[in-house]
């Protein structure tokens, strides 16, 4: 189950599995299950036990009932996670397994057990009720960010645009519709002009850190840059024109006589943006910039054209940016 669709109710069981990475998700099934257990009308006892070596080390709170015999919810996090990151399913021992099993067998509705962020063998994760935690997509995603602007609504272009600022990112969203709505005031519209005065565009502002790392010839950091936007599900393509655009912009910032200023104007973006810009080009020097974004520029011709996958045309192109 998705955990936009997630309600609590005692059928479902007492045993919850989080899966996904989106932090906002996380947070937004633990509020739902505590708002539903407490439900205004008594207390509840909330334990958090992180980075467990057993589950042995957790078993008082599955053994006794919260004060005065209120509700209880535990939350177990980092639980079977190496630290070399591997994905590979955790191994417990024998008597590991039947600990695991015993807690399962003692959960009621009146105590809970919530697992986030953990690496649970089959045979234990099975017992669970999982909930997706993954970042939303589309029409879905575009739908819970106009709720939460609710009763304001956001321009359709204004909405891809802080979707795309925020790199869909629900805890970042939900922090810069809170932003806007109060700037907004009494408007009722959220808008295009707002977004982009208010909110950061941290897509960007890593694309930046990128081609610093790359002018500065620091091989590892770029590729650090290059693989976290991989690793956010960032598409090739979009990775590309991002950096077409960056290095287009640098090459404008090289060449130009303008002031900050106009050129900003003319670029669509702010001055300080243009001043760092400037700054950047002058570690490549123009004939070089002009040189980098020939080869952006034909590697995504490439792919556009089907000579090469968009994957390899990416990272073909990224490897001779940082060879230079």
């Amino acid at each position: 189950m998705k955990a936009l669709d997630f309600k609590w109710t005692s059928d479902i069981g007492s045993a919850f599995l989080l899966t996904g990475s989106d932090g906002y998700w996380k947070d937004y099934v633990i509020n739902v299950i505590i708002n539903s257990v407490a439900n205004g009308a008594f207390g509840y006892n909330y334990r958090v036990y992180n980075e467990l070596k057993s589950i042995e080390e957790a078993l008082e709170a599955f053994s006794s009932v919260g004060f005065f015999g209120e509700s209880s919810i535990v939350v177990i996090s980092n639980y079977g996670v190496k630290k070399s990151g591997a994905k590979s399913e955790a191994k417990l021992s024998a008597k590991e397994v039947e600990l695991w099993h015993e807690v399962i067998a003692s959960l009621s509705p009146e105590l809970i057990l919530i697992v986030v962020d953990s690496n649970l063998p089959k045979e234990i994760a099975q017992n669970f009720f999982e909930v997706d935690c993954s970042k939303l997509e589309g029409v879905a995603l575009k739908d819970h960010v106009s709720s939460l602007a609710t009763p304001k609504k956001i321009e359709p272009r204004a909405l891809d645009i802080l979707i795309e600022y925020c790199n869909r990112d629900m805890l970042l969203i939900a922090n810069e519709v809170k932003k806007l709505s109060a700037y907004a005031g009494g408007k009722n519209i959220l808008t295009v002009e707002m977004v982009e005065t208010l909110v950061a565009n941290n897509i960007e502002n890593e694309m930046f850190e990128l081609s610093n790392a790359i002018a500065d010839k620091n091989k590892i950091k770029a590729t650090k840059l290059f693989d976290k936007f991989v690793s956010k599900g960032i598409s090739y393509s979009l990775m590309l024109g991002m950096l077409v655009n960056q290095y287009r912009r640098l090459l404008h910032c090289a060449l130009s006589k303008k002031s900050d200023n106009d050129l900003a104007e003319s670029l669509g973006i702010k001055p300080y943006a243009v001043k760092r810009s400037r700054e950047t080009a002058t570690k490549y020097g123009k004939a070089t910039l002009k040189s980098i974004l020939d080869s952006l520029v034909d590697a995504e011709f490439a792919f556009k054209s089907g000579v090469m996958v968009e994957e390899t045309a990416v990272r073909t192109a990224f490897a001779k940016l940082i060879s230079k």
